[in-house]
């Protein structure tokens, strides 16, 4: 793959044009179906669908890695692409962000989604937020239409569309804000099923979705929260469970491989996870995973229900 000039991708959104399979080895196509059973570190029971809660692995992957959508996304390669925002472009000396965002898009709950549930979503993060201090940059909004709105701030910032990605900063419906953080509510590629803070989660894939045939192949997911690195690893080599963080003894059918972390231009350091250190992917071998993995947050950046699909 082309090396992406990074200055062209923040300033004019070009990351929008980039396959969503950007990092997929060419002869290893995706295949949809098939069920991702996961074992994932972040039981708590207090967890809840609310992002200002969120900490950990668990609540990671299943928030704005299946049930939500955040503004823009980090590839595995590194560079920033769109989700929910179409493009982005810098006015000025990059103190004033125009976004045009994604028609056509809806709600689990069959509520289109538009610029006011953007404006609504970040609001929520002005104080008691591990996200505070990017929302803090934000001066003002202003809503330009339903899918075209500009983000002016409080000094000029190269790298804003990439802190738009951090997982905090998933989008909720703006007229409906409390039931969606109580029951899960979002514009991701998997509808929730069955959700057991701290300890479960299952989901569906979304028919029809908007990313369809680009990202999310299994038809369902199921997610169990094990802090225990052993347990974890168990649940793996025991095959109860297709893919985990833990440490195992590489054999036939298993696979280990270890992520090493790297910065990203734009990010702030308090991403919530341990950020820059090697994360570990072990996975039976019916789990397809690709070559090329995001290295920002462990498990291909929490996107491995969007990413990766049945071998």
């Amino acid at each position: 793959m082309t090396r992406l000039d990074r200055r062209k991708l923040l300033t004019q959104g070009a990351a929008a044009a980039v396959l969503a399979t950007a990092g997929l080895p060419a002869v290893a196509l995706p295949k949809s179906g098939g069920l991702l059973r996961a074992a994932l570190p972040g039981a708590a029971g207090a967890m809840s669908w609310d992002s200002r809660r969120q900490s950990g692995l668990f609540m990671m992957a299943a928030g704005h890695g299946a049930v939500f959508d955040t503004l823009t996304e980090v590839a595995p390669d590194g560079s920033l692409r769109g989700e929910l925002a179409e493009s982005w472009e810098a006015e000025g000396g990059a103190d004033r962000w125009r976004l045009r965002l994604r028609r056509g898009v809806t709600f689990h709950d069959g509520q289109p989604f538009t610029a006011r549930d953007v404006t609504a979503s970040l609001a929520l993060h002005r104080a008691g937020s591990p996200a505070a201090g990017i929302v803090a940059q934000i001066a003002r909004i202003r809503t330009l239409g339903p899918h075209d709105l500009r983000i002016e701030l409080t000094a000029p910032d190269p790298g804003f569309p990439y802190k738009l990605s951090d997982y905090h900063l998933v989008i909720y419906p703006s007229g409906n804000l409390d039931t969606a953080m109580r029951d899960g509510i979002g514009t991701g590629l998997y509808r929730v099923e069955h959700f057991a803070p701290g300890e479960r989660l299952q989901a569906r894939r979304v028919e029809g979705h908007y990313r369809d045939r680009s990202a999310g192949f299994f038809d369902e997911i199921a997610f169990t929260a094990l802090d225990d690195s052993a347990a974890r690893a168990a649940a793996l080599t025991d095959r109860h469970a297709d893919a985990t963080d833990a440490e195992i003894t590489p054999r036939d059918g298993f696979t280990l491989r270890a992520v090493p972390g790297q910065r990203h231009e734009g990010l702030p350091p308090e991403t919530g996870a341990p950020p820059f250190r090697a994360s570990l992917i072990a996975t039976h071998q019916r789990l397809a995973v690709p070559q090329v993995v995001g290295n920002l947050w462990p498990m291909d950046n929490a996107r491995l229900a969007e990413r990766w699909w049945m071998a």
